[in-house]
């Protein structure tokens, strides 16, 4: 079995008998199906690439913070304030 198959089957297992038979039979269901798996596996892609993507964006925050630290205290310090690189 394909995996959009095994999609249909694992998301809607009370109508399994009716997919089999319309996965073999109905090119039109058929494709729905492949679309629909195919729209789920984005989805999936999406929230994981927004998962990578808000761990990036916290990284950043923190570095800007911590460089805007560092520049208030140079500014408060009226410039006197060593910059460790």
């Amino acid at each position: 079995m394909n995996e959009e198959i095994i999609y249909m089957l694992d998301r809607f297992p009370k109508h399994r008998k009716i997919i089999l038979n319309a996965y073999n039979t109905n090119d039109e269901f058929k494709s729905l199906c492949q679309d629909f798996y195919f729209s789920a596996r984005t989805i999936e892609n999406y929230k994981n690439d927004m998962i990578k993507n808000l761990k990036g964006e916290l990284e950043y925050q923190r570095v800007f913070a911590d460089l805007e630290k560092e520049i208030v205290e140079y500014l408060n310090s009226d410039g006197s304030k060593r910059i460790t690189p």
